[in-house]
């Protein structure tokens, strides 16, 4: 295995993880009313009730590598 196939293999991993979490939290999947919110602090961030989608942008594809 290549490292470019484990980083593919990291990332479906957590794409299913993520739509795993909002089916446990009972989230909508996707709702085009709810814009992603990319500027909420952490409290903002864990109160927010938003579909799994925003989740996936709000925290996924955002995330800082540090």
């Amino acid at each position: 295995m290549q490292d470019a196939d484990r980083l593919d293999a990291i990332g479906a991993i957590g794409i299913a993880r993520t739509f795993n979490y909002g089916g446990f939290k009972n989230r909508e999947l996707y709702n085009p009313a709810i814009p992603p919110n990319l500027n909420m602090t952490k409290d903002e961030y864990k109160k927010r009730t938003a579909p799994t989608i925003n989740h996936y942008y709000e925290n996924s594809c955002y995330s800082k590598i540090e």
